[in-house]
């Protein structure tokens, strides 16, 4: 049975235990928001702060009125990171109710002094996420309190074909990093590779491509999407790998064509001016499309009231018991009379055709589609490059993770960027100490979004995170094609000297030659390798270097 079945049993259920979902990443809350949504459920997700100024007792009580009243309103209560309170929910959690006047109540501990009893509302379901790294530290009496449910991304797939496009998708890119005689593979070099980003990568372009897509077409859509991820120096380094060899000349030839054409090798602000431009185009066309077809539908609004009423075809109904939408809006036409039946016709042809219209540019954009305006951007580049304040007519508000100290601050910080003219939120992290807000931040601006109805198309508003890695350091970003944001790898967000295109028409030696004289190119650089510079608390003797010379 699918888990994803036994969880909607779960939340459906009002008498079984409450649920813990064992995963990995944020997949499964992408995924709990689309069946709540499809149950017409209200929901609330907390995720616990590791914010400097949250690690007290105030912010606990703050989290626990919220849980309070999420149980009050019947929600279905989704919660991760929350180590620190769960012990405060005992009875909730054990289901340890107390029926008073034909309403259940349960105690919250408010800190030592306070055990209030807390109404309880008969359609209230909790949710537990638990990382499958931290269930080995999880307490046995907390991990017996719940449903246990493990969910992995493979229980997503429909079939083995899909599988199987996940092995050689895999298989294909450890070729296209793997040079011979030489330690290269995809874990290494393409920001939070794992299996489960294929998986989750060949599930959104199921979703997004048609039905009747073969797994040649599926794959080839994946290997172009997973382009945006790949370093510069990955693709140079491909002429040598065993990728290059196993394909034809002119099939390879169109990889790297096609990877050039991708806008992320000039900089930030010039991949997020395409971005932007390319969403303004997309609205525009939209409109004129939907224009056109109004236009097309009322000149027959206007026939059709001049025509006779006729009977239903039948030839429209019996096709095998199928009715394509073709049939049914004639059907329409024909069951409708009066002057109800153009406008009701003008309605129906109109739903379908922009639901078409979304359809296809979907498919068209696959994951990285130009109208999302959530991005999560990988680079190599330091967190103190220089960025620009203006995009043509758009205002940037740059932010660093590091400099928050509370949930509470980053959300203010949040609802001022919307409530504000600036349309570009560049939020940029650090792999090494900001990775464990990520999920944080990443749900706040979600729920702003979810909760204020913004319209990102009206507004014209972007959200970008940026997450600067260091390289030769494999970082664990909790992060894939599920998580509702396009990803995209940037190597160095301010503009380069020397275009991507250059570097692989000349050698090594031609590229020092046109840098000469290095004086500049050095002070440049210089305080940037004394800031790579580490010192250690180790006490290094004297006598360690002599006797390094003696031996000698």
């Amino acid at each position: 049975m699918p888990v994803t079945r036994l969880i909607t049993e779960n939340i459906q259920d009002k008498s079984c235990r409450h649920l813990m979902l064992i995963t990995n990443g944020d997949a499964v809350i992408s995924i709990l928001e689309n069946q709540l949504r499809h149950l017409g459920l209200p929901f609330d997700i907390i995720f616990g702060s590791s914010f400097q100024d949250d690690l007290t007792d105030a912010y606990n009580y703050r989290i626990l009125s919220r849980i309070i009243l999420c149980m009050e309103q019947g929600m279905v209560l989704i919660l991760k990171d929350l180590e620190s309170i769960y012990g405060s929910l005992y009875d909730m959690l054990n289901q340890n109710y107390t029926v008073v006047g034909k309403k259940k109540h349960c105690r919250v501990a408010l800190g030592h002094y306070s055990n209030p009893m807390c109404h309880v509302h008969d359609d209230f379901k909790c949710v537990v996420l638990v990382e499958e790294s931290k269930l080995d530290y999880s307490d046995p009496p907390f991990l017996n309190r719940f449903e246990k449910q493990q969910f992995e991304f493979f229980d997503l797939l429909e079939n083995d074909n899909l599988k199987k496009a996940v092995y050689e998708l895999n298989n294909d890119l450890v070729n296209f990093c793997k040079i011979p005689n030489h330690a290269f593979f995809p874990n290494d070099v393409i920001p939070s590779y794992s299996t489960n980003l294929l998986v989750s990568l060949i599930i959104k372009l199921q979703q997004n491509m048609a039905c009747t897509s073969s797994l040649e077409s599926i794959k080839k859509n994946a290997f172009d999407t997973l382009l945006w991820l790949v370093p510069p120096e990955v693709v140079i380094r491909s002429k040598e790998s065993v990728f290059c060899r196993s394909r034809s000349p002119s099939e390879f030839g169109q990889i790297m064509n096609k990877y050039l054409e991708l806008p992320i090798h000039i900089g930030l602000f010039h991949f997020l001016d395409r971005m932007c431009n390319a969403s303004f185009d997309i609205i525009n066309e939209t409109t004129t499309e939907k224009s056109n077809i109004i236009s097309t539908i009322s000149k027959d609004e206007i026939e059709n009231r001049n025509s006779a009423t006729t009977q239903i075809p039948s030839e429209n109904i019996e096709n095998s018991g199928q009715v394509s939408s073709c049939n049914i809006l004639d059907s329409k036409d024909n069951i409708l009379s009066g002057q109800k039946l153009p406008t009701a016709v003008f309605e129906i042809k109109n739903t379908l055709r922009e639901q078409q219209i979304k359809r296809t540019f979907t498919k068209e954009q696959g994951v990285h589609g130009v109208c999302e305006y959530l991005y999560v951007i990988y680079t190599f580049s330091g967190i103190n490059s220089v960025l620009e304040p203006f995009i043509q007519n758009r205002k940037i508000q740059r932010e660093k993770l590091a400099i928050f100290k509370s949930e509470k601050q980053f959300s203010f910080k949040i609802e001022e960027f919307f409530q504000s003219d600036n349309n570009i939120l560049v939020l940029q992290c650090s792999c090494l100490t900001d990775n464990r807000h990520l999920l944080l931040v990443k749900g706040i601006i979600e729920k702003y979004i979810r909760t204020h109805m913004v319209d990102m198309h009206q507004q014209q508003k972007y959200v970008c995170i940026v997450i600067h890695l260091e390289r030769n350091v494999t970082s664990d970003i909790p992060l894939n094609f599920l998580s509702g944001w396009s990803l995209f790898f940037i190597d160095s967000i301010e503009t380069p000297v020397t275009p991507l295109e250059h570097l692989l028409n000349v050698d090594k030696l031609q590229i020092v030659t046109e840098r000469r004289p290095l004086d500049n190119y050095i002070n440049k650089m210089l305080f940037w390798a004394f800031s790579r510079i580490k010192f250690t608390n180790e006490q290094n003797s004297v006598k360690n270097p002599r006797g390094c010379n003696d031996a000698n």
